[in-house]
């Protein structure tokens, strides 16, 4: 049988081997005026193309060749015909390899294209090669195919990658900037069309990463790219591009309480300036962009002045116990955040104020298990980093206020009773978990030991006891386990007076008396503190799963 050749495979339109594709592509450089490419394609090593021209033709492995040598790795390579890389003709390498990248765009963008970016996210962000040479034509081709491309994947690839790359090489993003507000302008000039917001909104996405990764520096890189976002965020012409942009800054640079950003600080002062919380104030007025803007508010900046704080409770005043979803979870994770700031002044004032506090953790009126399990987590992170701040009081108060807040007729309910009666024994493993975070939380505090003695009934402590004491309680989830266990870890560790901190199995820390725990042993005789410690030591000495270790020669398959 008479073998294909790779001109035959391009006369008849297909690029299944290797060959073919070679054939193909250097038919389509001969037809092209500019065929500087053709020393490049005769210097690749002949060998290699008559192994490869009756196997399947892989793209992948094409493109990955490509942003190797188009990226300059420097590495040892055996193969003498392979590209010469020790010489100083870098600049002209990458032009020529760039070329025929355009040549490939024209073949078909599509696959090639998409492909590449692929390989390049492979390369740099997946493998985390460092040892490149980013030349000026390529960042520029780089950054119109980040901006301009139809495939979501080409600009997601191509923009992970140049943020990676940017984080060991900073003086990518002073070349690239340049290239980026070129692109930037041009795009808010030519108006506000589907495809000029695309455009503007992958430039704003590009520098507020490279900010959010490396700094102040990015500011000053170039003063024109501040002026054009600013410009799209007072758009209000524009919402959805505003509501975009807004995404993008909580993104990366908000805060949970379980998590803090850290922030520069000159960044800090550029969140936090005139020119931006201007137009972010106008929009709490906006029923469209009032969600984002009050998550950037509360979680975005380090702190809140006197009016910006007013303005942020007015509006959550105005809203009340909302019961849409989307809506309550935005007001529980500002009111969660603003009460967790170092300049600690807004929590005093939820304290005082029935409609913030309702706004927050009410959820007698609340039917979505899931929201519940929400607000209830919020205020299980928000303890530690109230008492954290030197408000050991406060969090005490918030911890006490949640179960008469939510009892429901005259049964006024003590948070440690309502918790334990309500979500402990739910059938819900979100509820549970979350339950159990907010026990745990507070027997972690300062003052546990003054809630429990002052606060709780002798009934709920002993329906507390009794639920981490039952030897028969084992949770069906593996969360749910490590919620209960980390309950038990607690309660241990206060009745012995020690610190949970880093506590095990086998490793016991000890630590002086605390004169809050002292206050609720007083209340118990040593005999059932004995007993109660035994069993629980018992149980976390099971671990989280609540079994008996078995030893590995005598367990059964």
């Amino acid at each position: 049988m008479e073998e294909t050749t790779s001109l035959d495979c391009a006369l008849e339109g297909t690029v299944s081997t290797a060959g073919a594709f070679y054939g193909d592509l250097v038919s389509k450089l001969l037809s092209q005026e500019n065929n500087s490419l053709i020393p490049l394609m005769i210097t690749q090593s002949t060998k290699e193309i008559t192994e490869t021209i009756n196997q399947p033709f892989s793209v992948s492995k094409l493109t990955d060749e490509i942003a190797a040598r188009l990226l300059l790795i420097k590495k040892a390579n055996t193969d003498p015909y392979a590209m010469d890389m020790s010489d100083n003709s870098t600049s002209l390498k990458q032009e020529s390899i760039l070329a025929l990248v355009q040549t490939l765009a024209q073949l078909d963008k599509s696959l090639y294209l998409t492909s590449l970016a692929a390989s390049v996210h492979k390369l740099l962000v997946v493998q985390g090669e460092t040892n490149v040479t980013i030349c000026a034509p390529l960042l520029q081709m780089w950054m119109q195919q980040l901006t301009h491309s139809d495939a979501v994947a080409v600009h997601t690839h191509l923009l992970q990658s140049l943020v990676v790359v940017s984080e060991f090489d900073p003086s990518i993003v002073v070349q690239g900037m340049t290239f980026l507000v070129q692109i930037w302008e041009k795009s808010l000039q030519n108006g506000n069309s589907n495809e000029n917001s695309i455009i503007s909104v992958r430039c704003a996405t590009l520098w507020i990463q490279w900010m959010a990764k490396l700094g102040a520096s990015v500011l000053d890189a170039n003063p024109q790219a501040l002026d054009l976002l600013q410009q799209m965020i007072q758009n209000f012409d524009d919402p959805l591009q505003q509501l975009t942009l807004m995404d993008l800054l909580v993104e990366n640079f908000g805060s949970t309480p379980s998590s803090t950003a850290m922030v520069d600080v000159k960044v800090q002062e550029w969140l936090a300036s005139p020119e931006m919380l201007s137009p972010i104030l106008l929009m709490l007025q906006d029923s469209f962009l009032a969600g984002i803007a009050l998550q950037y508010l509360s979680s975005v900046l380090v702190s809140l002045r006197p009016h910006e704080l007013q303005l942020v409770l007015d509006y959550i005043r105005q809203r009340g116990t909302v019961s849409n979803e989307t809506d309550r979870l935005q007001i529980v994770q500002a009111l969660s955040n603003v009460s967790t700031t170092l300049t600690n002044t807004a929590l005093p004032i939820i304290m005082q104020d029935r409609v913030l506090r309702q706004a927050w953790w009410d959820i007698s009126r609340v039917s979505q298990s899931k929201l519940q399990a929400a607000i209830l987590t919020s205020v299980a992170l928000a303890l530690p980093k109230i008492e954290a701040n030197g408000e050991a009081k406060l969090a005490m108060d918030l911890y006490n206020a949640m179960g008469p807040d939510n009892s429901t007729g005259s049964a006024t309910l003590c948070t440690t009773q309502w918790l334990l009666e309500k979500y402990a024994p739910s059938p819900i493993s979100e509820l549970r978990i979350a339950s159990y975070a907010i026990l745990a939380a507070m027997l972690r505090l300062q003052t546990a030991g003054q809630i429990m003695a002052l606060n709780t009934p002798k009934v709920a402590q002993a329906q507390l006891l009794e639920c981490c004491m039952d030897p028969q309680r084992r949770e069906s989830t593996f969360d749910a386990r490590l919620a209960y266990f980390d309950v038990l870890e607690t309660l241990f560790s206060l009745l012995i007076n020690k610190s949970t901190d880093g506590l095990s199995t086998t490793k016991t820390t000890t630590t002086t008396t605390s004169p809050s725990a002292s206050i609720w042993l007083a209340t118990l005789q040593d005999e059932e503190v004995h007993k109660i410690t035994d069993q629980l030591q018992k149980k976390i000495k099971m671990g989280p799963h609540g079994r008996e270790p078995q030893r590995w020669d005598v367990g059964t398959e």
